[in-house]
């Protein structure tokens, strides 16, 4: 895998001609154009509520692809505080906890809990 994403056309697309349709009900935490997951916090805590219903969720076969690589990932901010300090100010150290300070102060969540981790990381 090289990274690159797109597509190519083979010929002229007319301006307006709709590329690619997604319907509403496959936007975890989005309902529709008028509420354009607008509450970022209710994106997180829809994901983590499709995580808790496990194979039952619409999105199981999406979050599942990820899940074992979320859970052994090298973010410094799922890393203990010992193993933050480690870092000694050296990059990410000033920036390793941004997200989860993002989550606990704006959107009132537990980060210790695996589930709402998981759920960042899906975000």
């Amino acid at each position: 895998d090289d990274g690159v994403r797109g597509g190519v056309a083979t010929a002229d697309i007319e301006q307006g001609t709709e590329l690619l349709h997604c319907p509403w009900k496959l936007v975890i935490g989005s309902n529709g154009i008028d509420d354009q997951m607008t509450d970022m916090c209710d994106v997180v805590k829809a994901i983590d509520a499709e995580i808790r219903l496990g194979k039952t969720s619409l999105w199981f076969p999406y979050l599942d692809l990820h899940h074992e690589s979320l859970l052994t990932t090298r973010l410094p901010t799922l890393w203990g505080p010992g193993a933050r300090q480690e870092l000694q100010g050296l990059p990410p150290a000033d920036d390793a906890q941004r997200h989860t300070q993002w989550l606990v102060s704006d959107c009132g969540a537990r980060p210790e809990d695996a589930v709402t981790q998981e759920a960042l990381l899906c975000f």
